[in-house]
């Protein structure tokens, strides 16, 4: 097996996309040539999202990338999920529902009154 020191690393900057939902964040990483044994996905103890990776590519030249994210203050950590799949890594940031897209119970009574 070939030592890593003897490695001369290429830098990759992979193109990346945020969605936001209702449920779930998600973030999209695009990966071509990677395979899911060179892909590493971690959530580390001050609320940090990191990706790496890194590949052969020819000779003792490989590819390699990193990325890191602020996850959300309302992220279920131990609910987070990834993906990867057609050279693409998801990532999914389960959320709880935000106060605007829950249900809220309203007296229609004190409302018609004016009742606080």
């Amino acid at each position: 097996m070939e030592r890593a020191s003897n490695r001369a690393y290429e830098e990759y900057d992979p193109s990346m996309e945020w969605s936001r939902g209702a449920k779930t964040d998600s973030v999209k990483i695009v990966l071509p040539g990677f395979k899911k044994e060179d892909i590493r996905v971690l959530v580390d103890s001050h609320g940090y999202l990191r990706t790496r990776g890194e590949r052969p590519l020819i000779g003792n030249r490989w590819s390699r990338f990193q990325k890191t994210f602020q996850l959300p203050d309302n992220c279920i950590v131990d609910s987070i999920r990834a993906k990867f799949e057609s050279n693409t890594l998801t990532i999914t940031l389960p959320t709880p529902l935000s106060q605007s897209n829950q249900t809220i119970e309203v007296d229609w009574k004190r409302v018609q009154q004016g009742s606080p």
